[in-house]
């Protein structure tokens, strides 16, 4: 029986290998039919089904593999790449780490490089999916905070404009039986004098309350700019980060073939992977590697420049 599943999962391999997928998970199918408990025949078959993006089959196949043995690095690398498409962020990352760290001490040199990239990507993924959240969170508070200034703005014009009203409806009489023409002149005049210093405490009021109105917009405005700064991601020049873990290097140092990692990951690399250089491959003892101290001081220039884009780290 165990014969016969190892030649369909043969026949599987070579169908893959073409690029007939179908074909192949009709393969590992019966190799599963015949043989449920063999690991790489559920990995395999995910692993076509990788390929046609059915991710729903991927995550199937890859959870029942690791039902088998949850130290699978295959495994948990393809469903860590299931969970990342479907968007469960904590999932995916969990399981890409574990894939990394596991095919590190296992010395699976491509799959080492597949999870320690599929887990930056799913990284990123989750950064930008919270600050997408975020970003509408503050929109629809910024939004709700413009509307109460402007109602707040509204009502104290329109009370100013009733009370406006009121005043105009104030008239001054003159009694008629009031003949001397100088206490009647003087009557007019005060009367006019009053509306015109109501006219200008009215157009200085309405000025205030413009301008107050103005002020706590654009203060409105700083403050949520100033929170939207968090979630600007900064352009670190690819030169500036180590090329293992994409971040920013703090202790570079230099390999014959070129490139600049960080320090203490590279040599972290000889020791659990292998004694080669991660990009090109080309042998690499620890001796050989040098500080870089060009880009030592690049990197201390930039963070100088860029601090800000550190704050809220």
């Amino acid at each position: 029986m165990a014969g016969v599943a190892e030649k369909l999962k043969e026949q599987g391999n070579a169908s893959y290998r073409r690029g007939r997928y179908k074909a192949a998970i009709e393969f590992y199918t019966e190799a599963i039919t015949l043989y449920p408990d063999r690991i790489i025949y559920w990995t395999n078959r995910a692993l076509c089904y990788k390929k046609l993006k059915d991710w729903k089959r991927v995550e199937a196949d890859s959870r029942k593999a690791l039902e088998l043995d949850n130290q699978c690095v295959k495994a948990l690398y393809l469903l860590g790449l299931a969970m990342l498409e479907s968007k469960q962020y904590v999932e995916a990352i969990s399981l890409l780490n574990k894939a990394m760290e596991l095919s590190k001490v296992e010395k699976l040199i491509d799959y080492f490089v597949y999870s320690r990239d599929a887990l930056a990507k799913a990284q990123y993924e989750e950064w930008e999916h919270a600050s997408t959240l975020r970003i509408q969170r503050q929109q629809e508070l910024r939004e709700i905070c413009e509307r109460a200034i402007k109602l707040d703005h509204d009502e104290a014009v329109k009370n100013l404009e009733s009370a406006s009203g009121k005043s105009n409806d104030s008239v001054i009489v003159i009694d008629d039986e009031t003949h001397h023409e100088d206490i009647h002149k003087f009557s007019v005049r005060r009367a006019q004098a009053q509306e015109h210093q109501q006219r200008i405490r009215r157009s200085k009021r309405a000025e205030y309350l413009s301008t107050m109105y103005l002020e706590r917009c654009h203060t409105l405005s700083e403050v949520f700019d100033k929170a939207a700064q968090c979630d600007i991601p900064s352009e670190i020049p690819d030169h500036l980060t180590c090329r293992i873990t994409l971040g920013i290097l703090s202790d570079p140092v230099i390999t014959p073939s070129g490139i600049t990692y960080e320090k203490s990951s590279l040599l972290e690399h000889l020791q659990k992977v292998g004694e080669f250089d991660p990009v090109t491959r080309a042998p690499l003892l620890a001796e050989q590697i040098i500080p870089n101290f060009a880009i030592k001081a690049a990197v201390r220039a930039y963070l100088k420049e860029n601090a800000w884009a550190y704050e809220h780290e």
